[in-house]
Formats: C-alpha cells, structure tokens, sequence
C-alpha cells in the first residue's frame, strides 16, 4: 500500500481544522449568550428554590406569564413597591412595575443556540465534504483510508451531536402559568395602562394616630399612588366613621395626592423607614452600634448595609467606622439634613392623613 499523498494529509488536517472551529463557536456563543444574560438582569438575583428575582431595594420579582412565541418565562415586581421605589427611573423608566424575562429552553435549545450550533454546523460540514470531494480525485488506498478516517471523525465528532438539537424542542413549558403570545401580551398592557379614568379609592377605618395605624394607611396610600402613577390619574382618600370599619366616609379627598404632598421615597421604603425611625430617637449628639441597631431591626448585616448605603446617599445617614480594640467597628446616626427630612416626611405623611 502506498504511504498517502501529502495533499491528502493537508486536506484532513483541514477537515480536523473545521471540526474544532465549529465547536469554537458553539462554546463562543453558549459564554455570550450567559454574559448578555447577566448583564440584562444586572443587580438582580435568581434564585431557583423559589422560582423568583431578588432586586437591589431586597424586593421579589414573581412569575407571571409564559410566553410560548419567545419560550421565556414573565417575572414582574409588585406595582405598589416598583412605583414608590427610588431606583424606579433607572431601574424601570416605564409606568409599569419592573419586568424581567428568564427562558426555559437550555442553550442548545434556545434562539441563541439554534443560531451558533447552525454556524457550527455548517463549518463542520465544509469538513466532511472536501474529504468526501477528494476521495472522488484520489484513489489509492491509502489515500482513501485517511481521507475516509477523517471523514468518519468529523461526523461523529460533529455534525451529528451539533445537528440532534436543531430539530428537537424540550416539553418544559411550565403548566402552573398562563400561556400568553407576545403579541396578546403587548395588546393585555396597552389595555391595562388605558383602563380606568376616574380617581383611585383608599379607604381607612379610621383617622390614624399611633405608629403603626399610620404606617399601614401609609401602605394603603402607597400603593393607591402607584396604580395612579401608571394610568395617570388621582387618589382619592375615605376615612370610615364606624368603629368595624363599615359606615359612612367623610368624603376626604387628596386630588391628585402624589404630587399634593411630598413623601420622600428614600425614607418611606419599609426598611428604611424603621431605620430612619429608630435613629431619630437616638439623642443628637450620640450614635448607635451597628450590632445593636441590627438587633434592634432584626435585619441581616448584608441587608441593613444595603439600605444604609441608601440613605447615606442622600445625606441622611452618617456612618462613623473607627476600632474598638482591635476591631473594626462602625456608628450610625442621623445627620442634621436626617433629622430635618424625618421630620418633614412625618408631617407630610400626617397631612395627607388628615387632608
């Protein structure tokens, strides 16, 4: 048998060539596309044991919808808590709440990866069918028996296992949500941002005074504020006169009370607020133990930072790191722009109560 012609030797290095080209952009493409995918959902975290989002501001995004036409699965924030939130025009510039897409094919099944392994799968048939032409030109055994081999190689080693998922769909779409198109999903919000033309009604059982009677009419008005927010229109405040809740309301009404009354976004967020309340009745002139103020909140260190560093953005909030010993330690208080803003929102809150 005659040793191979060196031709033949090129040309299966070649085909060998395409073959590692090909899962190249596969590989490529499959790191592309989880970059894209992180960089899209930003400060967002998945997490997978309860099927929803974790943003920045430590709220939860929930599933919605699936979206048979893209095969994603819809996660959306709550209106009340994305309309009130202070990272709302970064984060969400839209009226509605935040929205973020997660597919459910995996990335050889998903748009992306149809797309990449149908590059590849192209690349690696250019490296079956020069062989294959050239055993047509060349006839000597040995020659037949590289260019063969190589053959062979190439689509077992390639264009079968990147071909097997171009034509195939996994059954994963999730029966517990509701199956809506793209299309009808746009149609669904178009409607749901025109609806609606009159004031949005808050009713509270009675004229709040304590803490906590003030917060909660404070949620109420909230989210009130929110639905106003993404369909333009105003709020409308009833107070109930009977001591179950029940009875007449005194027809109190806040016209178009988001920007009647100002209340600052950074201190209503709940967390904040407990923070910002429990610093205020710290003496002027003292500060308070990181630990001790996250026994007091019951808050985890990670999520207390997070909401900290928020209000010593806006000036609210000073932190004093020094060491006690040899360990680190850090003081908090309010600073005089705080306090001033505390008392402000207080009494904003206090006259829309009573308005």
């Amino acid at each position: 048998m005659d040793s191979p012609d060196l031709s033949v030797w090129l040309i299966a290095a070649y085909a060998l060539i395409m073959l590692a080209a090909a899962w190249a952009v596969d590989v490529l493409g499959s790191r592309s596309a989880r970059h894209s995918m992180s960089w899209r959902h930003s400060d967002f975290m998945y997490h997978d044991d309860v099927d929803g989002w974790r943003c920045h501001e430590d709220q939860w995004l929930w599933p919605t919808a699936f979206d048979p036409d893209k095969r994603v699965i819809r996660y959306e924030g709550a209106h009340a808590i994305c309309g009130r939130c202070p990272s709302k025009d970064s984060c969400s510039p839209t009226p509605g709440p935040r929205e973020i897409t997660r597919p459910v094919d995996p990335w050889p099944y998903s748009d992306a990866g149809r797309f990449h392994r149908g590059v590849g799968l192209v690349i690696a048939c250019v490296g079956v069918f020069i062989p294959v032409l050239l055993m047509v030109v060349f006839h000597a055994t040995g020659d037949l028996i590289v260019l063969g081999t190589t053959t062979v190689v190439v689509i077992v080693a390639g264009v079968l296992p990147l071909a097997r998922h171009l034509w195939s769909t996994p059954d994963n779409a999730p029966a517990h949500l509701p199956h809506v198109g793209s299309q009808e999903y746009r149609e669904a919000e178009e409607a749901r941002r025109s609806s609606g033309t009159g004031p949005v009604p808050v009713s509270i059982s009675a004229r709040p005074s304590g803490y906590r009677s003030v917060r909660e009419a404070a949620e109420a008005i909230a989210t009130a504020q929110a639905r106003a927010a993404a369909t333009g229109r105003t709020v409308h405040v009833s107070f109930l006169s009977g001591a179950d809740g029940t009875g007449k309301a005194d027809g109190g009404t806040v016209a178009s009370a988001a920007s009647a009354v100002d209340i600052d976004p950074v201190i209503h967020a709940q967390a904040r607020l407990r923070i910002m309340a429990t610093l205020a009745a710290v003496p002027v002139g003292d500060e308070l133990h990181f630990p001790r103020l996250r026994e007091l909140l019951d808050m985890t260190a990670g999520n207390l930072s997070t909401h900290l560093s928020k209000l010593e953005g806006a000036g609210y909030v000073q932190q004093n790191k020094t060491y006690a010993g040899r360990s680190p330690a850090t003081f908090l208080a309010l600073t005089p722009e705080g306090r001033v803003a505390f008392e402000r929102y207080v009494r904003n809150l206090r006259a829309l109560l009573d308005a």
